[in-house]
């Protein structure tokens, strides 16, 4: 069987018989066998095993590391850890879809970021032709990805109602179901080594990411044409905004089934919290300012360099400061497109709560054709990162989903808003996209701030009171 519904007239009458409904659910799933502090506790084990590998291709291989590492007599590393995360879009989600008679045809109206996609699973589904499948395309009330699968699960659900009762049926899922049911960022556990030479520059870097692959749940097709490559799980890992001659990033590929989906930042708000919390780091391990640190090994990168030197003037980078810190971090979007990033934080040193008071933000993404909209993204990046690194997190226990509303996954409210500044620099380059850019420097930033401002360094996201608390008193 696919399932079980209740279906009825009005929504009132519906939502009344889903609740009085009573089901004993089989044991049987793979997904009862989730746990996920046990796995964090494995994929940190594997990302750590340098002898350990999947046979995927390289995520960046750049130069030859294992002489670097070799050689020099500095090495320092860390782990980084991640909680998944769910997408708390607005709208959740809802289809409607009309089966013909002989279930060879279909319309559908929904919310999708991929209406390709939707036709072609709605064909595989019905085994009839995409060309026999007309899929409506609704405005969409926040989707991040979340209205990205290859088989939308909404989709699916009003297909077999239809096609079952041979009615048109609409589906909506409640909050609670849209939670509990969704699908999330993955774990991930991340081990990252550097060597410095005896000029304290970094010789050689190394990525290990230990996560499941995104794309080959969420989207099969392009999963089969991938070569094991997945941007979606590893986009961030890479690093080319700094002169460092020897880097690999390498993708630790876990198999669990877990319910993944892309996310804001495209893994850059894990991979990217990770390079750039152990860039700074570094710096302070050197002695040196972490913004100086940056701007040297920016000397290759005129575009990175510009939105670093930009943004510390906004923020009055080198300005003492009573009761709050800042911290920077620095990141790349498609290769060509840089935003750099301060937050201006504090601390409750009694509770671990993490306020964050101002972020200012600069980016380069070539010649801006529209600056107020670039602007907005961003603006929206940042809302969308900060709530997720210091609050947002989905944990499963028996494969079971803990949290089920926003009461119990809270998300930034409006008076937990920090002051914005976001600076648009337009250039001669051509256009290079913006998108996902700036949210990949706030987890960092945020990170970096708190350990200048109390010596604390916080490697794991979501950066939740109790975790600062722990970290502060030593636990």
């Amino acid at each position: 069987p696919y399932g079980v519904a209740v279906v009825g007239q009005t929504v009132e009458g519906t939502i009344w018989g889903k609740n009085a409904l009573r089901v004993a659910w089989s044991e049987t799933s793979r997904f009862r066998e989730v746990d996920q502090a046990r796995e964090l506790d494995e994929y940190e084990a594997r990302a750590r095993d340098l002898s350990f590998s999947t046979g995927n291709p390289l995520w960046q291989d750049v130069g030859d590391i294992d002489p670097a590492f070799e050689s020099e007599d500095r090495i320092m590393e860390a782990v980084f850890r991640s909680e998944p995360a769910y997408h708390a879009q607005m709208e959740p989600m809802n289809a409607t879809a009309s089966v013909s008679a002989d279930g060879r045809s279909a319309e559908i109206w929904v919310s999708t970021q991929t209406q390709s996609l939707t036709a072609m699973a709605a064909a595989d589904l019905l085994g009839t032709d995409v060309d026999r499948i007309t899929v409506h395309a609704k405005y969409i009330g926040g989707g991040y990805g979340r209205r990205a699968e290859y088989r939308q699960k909404d989709v699916e659900d009003a297909l077999n109602l239809s096609r079952e009762l041979g009615r048109p049926v609409k589906v909506i899922w409640s909050r609670e179901d849209d939670v509990r049911d969704g699908v999330f960022r993955p774990l991930a556990a991340q081990y990252l080594r550097a060597a410095l030479d005896a000029d304290g520059r970094i010789t050689a870097l190394q990525q290990r990411v230990a996560t499941p692959s995104v794309l080959s749940y969420m989207n099969e097709p392009r999963w089969a044409l991938s070569r094991n490559r997945d941007g979606i799980s590893m986009n961030g890992a890479q690093v080319t905004r700094y002169a460092i001659p020897n880097i690999r990033a390498e993708h630790v590929m876990v198999d669990r089934c877990s319910r993944l989906a892309a996310w804001r930042g495209v893994a850059t708000s894990y991979t990217r919290f990770a390079n750039e919390s152990f860039i700074d780091e570094i710096a302070h391990e050197l002695g040196a300012d972490p913004l100086e640190f940056r701007l040297d090994l920016t000397r290759d990168n005129p575009a990175g360099r510009s939105v670093l030197e930009e943004v510390a003037q906004m923020a009055e980078w080198s300005r003492p400061r009573e009761g709050t810190s800042l911290g920077v971090a620095l990141s790349d979007y498609g290769g060509a497109s840089v935003a750099a990033g301060i937050a201006e934080v504090s601390v409750n040193e009694d509770t671990g709560a993490i306020t964050v008071h101002r972020y200012w933000m600069a980016i380069d993404a070539g010649f801006i054709v529209s600056p107020c909209n670039a602007e907005a993204q961003m603006e929206g990046n940042i809302v969308y990162g900060i709530s997720s690194a210091l609050t947002e997190r989905i944990s499963v226990n028996a494969g079971s989903v803990d949290q089920s509303n926003f009461h119990d996954y809270p998300v930034m409210r409006m008076n937990e808003m920090p002051e914005l500044h976001v600076r648009v620099l337009s250039s001669d380059r051509p256009p290079s996209g913006v998108g996902e850019l700036g949210l990949a420097t706030t987890g960092p930033a945020i990170a970096n701030a708190l350990y200048a401002i109390t010596g604390v360094r916080l490697r794991e996201l979501p950066m939740i009171p109790s975790r600062v608390l722990a970290a502060l008193r030593g636990v």
